[in-house]
């Protein structure tokens, strides 16, 4: 086949046990000899592995952290409406109703249109929501909701990479 693979595995050298191994195979063909071969390269990935591990384990522990905590959470970097955000717990999900199914990948604008079916006045909050986001400070405003629930929501504002990050925060208050 002439397709770029790659093997990830335990190394098979008796004199490292315990190492893992990644071996890519490039496949090239010389038409004048009508000759094809494989060239095959193979370096050791255990400690990319173990950082990965490491990282995802931290992940991990992050998740259930803000999930614990109590608040809906989500951030964002977006340029647009339309860009998944970077972050969001199973508590956001929650205070807006937002199915699971609707949450790969979540985007600002569906946060939005869930939540706005709560607003006492949804264009006025819509509009509110586009001035927190187009301002330059942070925010905090009580939120009272149609169907009695009044939230405590804040919205910070950080650097990250070079990026404008957001990161809103619900509290059922």
């Amino acid at each position: 086949h002439d397709r770029a693979a790659s093997v990830r595995g335990p190394s098979p050298s008796p004199g490292q046990p315990g190492r893992l191994i990644e071996t890519r195979y490039f496949p090239f063909h010389d038409p004048e000899l009508g000759w094809r071969g494989a060239v095959m390269v193979s370096r050791d990935i255990t400690e990319d592995e173990n950082v990965r591990a490491e990282l995802a384990r931290s992940v991990d522990n992050l998740r259930l952290t803000l999930n614990i905590v109590g608040d809906a959470i989500f951030a964002t970097a977006a340029e647009s409406p339309d860009d998944p955000v970077l972050f969001t717990n199973e508590q956001l999900l929650q205070v807006w109703h937002i199915p699971p199914e609707r949450a790969q990948p979540l985007t600002a604008r569906t946060i939005i249109e869930y939540a706005r079916r709560f607003f006492v006045d949804p264009d006025a909050e819509v509009a509110r929501i586009g001035a927190i986001i187009g301002g330059s400070g942070d925010a905090e405003h009580r939120l009272q909701l149609n169907d009695g629930r009044t939230l405590l929501r804040r919205c910070r504002r950080a650097e990250a990479g070079g990026h404008q990050v957001r990161v809103w925060t619900f509290r059922d208050i």
